[in-house]
């Protein structure tokens, strides 16, 4: 699938420091691998904190006005998931500890070398990814997955989260668009306010323009009362278009005035209502050949694709399969009260050999399957669906050949090439050609029947 590229997003780092010095050493040290933002106090830095959302703060101790415990404490209020890293110096290093209980993730003696500040850094970084890793495991609708293709795809949610950007979500189905539109809008400071989804392909044509943007009474035979759409149930929050490569032509133009200018009018109705949403669509198909052909809209399709997002499929994320297997299996004993714990290797080998066509959804489906319809404590290869069979033998291939029986092969074809050519030379004589292949007339004959030699094969040797 073509899809639009993606700009890369570097980490942010705020420094809050009084010395002027420390914000422009880490500007000129770090610059080019981090998007730095310094300031000079904790009323300077917190609006900083609040406006650019770094992923790490490194924060002077002592500071005029606001101290940097007190800034720690607040930063953890605001964004507990941000990582602080305290700077003080020797003197100081109790009260550096007493903020690390507070919840700092480490700190720097003055004078430190960049070398040691950068290694803290990349520290608190992977910290930072986890949290929001960690994070999807508690909860139902969670991502889960350790693949570089996983952590990539969360830290680039937890960037475009705090954006009010539109998100374009591209990828085949069953790889969790929903799930991620939903991280999405969590991470969200539209967290809050409603997540409305809706599917454009799984409604009537004559019936989307009145679920996006409802209707007005007397807008049509049976519309009793004014209804709000989608748009509407989402405002100032997040609305997600699912299948959006099937919305009619028609209302791709309605739809984009509504994004751009923020109001539209329900259907039957002549007064403008205004609305603050979020869109995050989703599509399995090619969007860009699809405007390319005239089926898309392109003005729509840049005002839907601010940040493109493609979602990896199952079979590309290596150790995801495990990770995913164990926890529907968990899942699933626990909803349907059985004792499963675990899977044989067989069984997994299985999993890994199997493409996932159908991504997560099948897999998750797979599982429930076999809690539902069995009782044992292990996942063993009888209780896999017959699908799997197949991919087993696929995988074993052609029994392999012993040396021994190659040898024989070998011995038999050069046999079968002199018998050949001794009957080709003495014109089908058998007993000449015994004798010039000096073993009985009788032996001959048995060779013959054996390596089953016609006419033909004599006839056209070599």
């Amino acid at each position: 699938m073509s899809a639009v590229m993606k700009a890369t997003l570097k980490a942010k780092i705020l420094v809050v420091d009084d010395e002027p010095n420390m914000g422009w050493l880490f500007t000129e040290s770090l610059g080019k691998k981090y998007k730095i933002v310094t300031a000079q106090s904790w009323p300077e830095g917190r609006k900083l904190f609040q406006g650019e959302r770094p992923e790490v703060v490194l924060l002077d101790l002592y500071m005029p006005e606001i101290d940097g415990l007190t800034a720690l404490r607040e930063i953890k209020a605001l964004r507990p998931e941000a990582q602080v890293i305290m700077m003080t110096a020797y003197a100081s290093v109790p009260n550096a500890v007493e903020a690390m209980k507070a919840g700092a993730f480490d700190y720097l003696v003055k004078p430190f070398a960049m070398e040691d500040a950068e290694k803290a850094i990349l520290k608190a970084l992977e910290a930072y990814k986890n949290i929001f890793l960690a994070g999807t495991w508690r909860e139902a609708s969670s991502i889960i997955g350790k693949s570089p293709q996983i952590l990539k795809l969360l830290d680039t949610i937890a960037k475009v989260a705090p954006t009010n950007a539109n998100v374009l979500l591209l990828g085949e189905s069953g790889t969790g668009k929903e799930l991620v539109a939903r991280e999405i809008h969590r991470l969200s400071n539209r967290r809050d306010k409603p997540f409305v989804a809706i599917n454009c392909a799984a409604m009537p044509e004559n019936l989307v323009e009145s679920e996006l943007f409802g209707y007005e009474k007397g807008a049509f035979t049976g519309a009793t009362s004014r209804k709000p759409g989608k748009f509407e149930q989402a405002h100032e929050g997040t609305l997600m278009l699912d299948e959006i490569a099937d919305l009619p032509l028609m209302l791709q133009g309605k739809l984009l005035r509504a994004l751009e200018q923020k109001e539209f009018e329900r259907l039957g109705g002549t007064k403008a209502v205004a609305v603050d949403v979020r869109v995050i669509s989703a599509t399995n198909r090619d969007l860009e050949t699809m405007v390319q052909n005239g089926e898309f809209r392109s003005d729509l399709f840049y005002r839907l694709a601010v940040v493109p997002i493609i979602m990896p499929p199952l079979r590309e994320r290596e150790g995801d399969v495990e990770l995913l297997a164990d926890h529907f299996l968990k899942d699933f004993s626990r909803k349907y009260n059985k004792k499963f714990r675990g899977f044989t290797p067989e069984v997994m080998a299985s999993f890994l050999a199997y493409d996932w066509p159908g991504n997560v959804r099948e897999l998750k489906n797979v599982i429930e399957q076999i809690v539902v319809l069995n009782d044992d404590e292990i996942v063993r290869p009888v209780h896999l669906p017959p699908k799997f069979k197949k991919v087993n033998e696929e995988k074993k291939g052609p029994p392999p050949v012993s040396l021994k029986d190659k040898k024989a092969e070998f011995i038999a074809e050069l046999e079968r090439k002199e018998i050949c050519a001794a009957l080709r030379l003495f014109g089908g004589n058998r007993t000449r050609a015994a004798k010039y292949l000096k073993i009985s007339t009788r032996s001959l004959q048995m060779k013959i029947k054996e390596l089953k030699i016609t006419e033909e094969d004599y006839a056209n040797v070599w």
